[in-house]
């Protein structure tokens, strides 16, 4: 999982909730924060791929105009799924909160 801060409310309450269910599915939740940095959510992206993780559940950071490393997420077919910021230029799945 990829988040902007941990701290955000939205993130520390939904986070155990993830956990939990990761973990009775047979998943560990790793958490990377990348403080509302692009370059910060480039690295932890590619570091994520490298560790051959099974999925991919990441929060855009606000900086993010380039999707370059959502596309390469998709192109190794790991699983995406993009949480709270939603990003009009990726097709995957997505969990908002309706407006």
């Amino acid at each position: 999982m990829v988040v902007p801060k941990i701290t955000y409310s939205l993130y520390s309450q939904a986070i155990p909730g993830m956990v939990d269910v990761s973990e009775r599915h047979g998943y560990q939740l790793l958490i990377c924060q990348t403080d509302d940095s692009y370059e910060k959510e480039v690295r932890q992206v590619q570091s994520l791929l490298s560790s051959r993780v099974s999925g991919i559940i990441l929060s855009v950071s606000a900086n993010t105009t380039q999707f370059d490393h959502l596309h390469r997420i998709q192109n190794k077919n790991v699983p995406l799924v993009l949480f709270n910021r939603d990003c009009e230029e990726i097709n995957c799945s997505k969990v908002t909160i309706d407006k």
